[in-house]
């Protein structure tokens, strides 16, 4: 036979909850944070903006689809929140 298609699997496994730092009390599960991405038709170059991005699910998502991202939280305790002494939010992208 011939593939048709290749599965997200991979793409799943990269903001899997379990291998991230840092997570908040409304942490997007990275399936549906890939869901979304895909709906939203984003590929590689693409600039996406979250302007409510809480621990980053959907940006971690996008970026590892190729974009360009960008977040913004209002909530300090999600911004200044500290594993080990280090940024909770910065440890999320580094592990992706």
């Amino acid at each position: 036979g011939r593939q048709l298609a290749e599965g997200a699997s991979a793409q799943l496994a990269v903001g899997s909850l379990s291998h991230r730092p840092y997570l908040g009390r409304t942490t997007l599960p990275p399936d549906m944070a890939y869901l979304m991405a895909m709906q939203a038709r984003v590929l590689h170059g693409s600039l996406v903006l979250d302007p409510f991005c809480g621990t980053g699910s959907i940006l971690m998502s996008c970026a590892a689809l190729g974009a360009d991202t960008c977040g913004m939280e209002i909530d300090p305790r999600v911004l200044h929140g500290r594993v080990d002494g280090q940024n909770g939010i910065s440890l999320n992208f580094d592990e992706a």
